[in-house]
């Protein structure tokens, strides 16, 4: 029974084995090992697996790549209709900054000062952690003001609907450079319009 709900899961690693299946970290090993051996499961990275049978969500499968990283930036902007260029990277802020290219897609993590630990302004459904809308518009923005790597080729809308308590409470986990621009560019454009 418990052979066949493993074989169903899209993602693998140790932690899910032992966790969610009652297997010993011996026992997960081993299984990992002989299902490998056996191509039932392809090795993504150190640890992490994916079944070639199964649909593979990209967005669940960017926070399992880097455990303590929250997807943002222009994948979150363009699913809120904040940009319209479609990205087919999943961009994700994580404690590394690397670049993932794999068979099915482009993962890219960036990493900056900010305190991504805070779980303000994050959602996690279907085990995806998520930036909601304002943080990603703050992820933005700093990226742009810090990283000379980093640029945005899209025009970004800013909804009437932005929760400007949460970006509030948000800018202090920013420097005040990025506080000063949202004051400056975004709150003065909403204004006029």
């Amino acid at each position: 029974m418990v052979r066949n709900n493993i074989n169903n899961l899209s993602i693998i690693t140790n932690d899910i084995l032992v966790r969610f299946f009652s297997l010993s970290k011996d026992q997960a090993k081993s299984k990992i090992a002989y299902d490998e051996k056996t191509w039932k499961i392809l090795k993504v990275k150190r640890g992490v697996y994916i079944n070639p049978l199964i649909s593979i969500d990209k967005q669940e499968l960017s926070n399992v790549i880097f455990n303590n990283s929250y997807l943002s930036l222009e994948t979150v902007l363009f699913e809120k209709w904040m940009i319209k260029q479609f990205t087919y990277n999943v961009q994700s802020v994580s404690p590394i900054s690397k670049t993932e290219e794999f068979s099915f897609g482009w993962f890219i993590f960036s990493n900056y000062k900010v305190n991504i630990n805070s779980e303000l302004g994050i959602t996690i459904d279907k085990n995806i952690r998520k930036a909601t809308k304002e943080r990603a518009l703050l992820d933005i923005i700093y990226l742009k003001l810090f990283s000379s790597k980093y640029s945005i080729d899209s025009e970004i809308y800013i909804p009437d609907d932005l929760d400007n308590k949460l970006i509030d409470k948000l800018l202090e986990l920013y420097w005040n450079r990025v506080k000063e621009y949202y004051l400056n560019n975004i709150v003065w454009k909403q204004q006029i319009f």
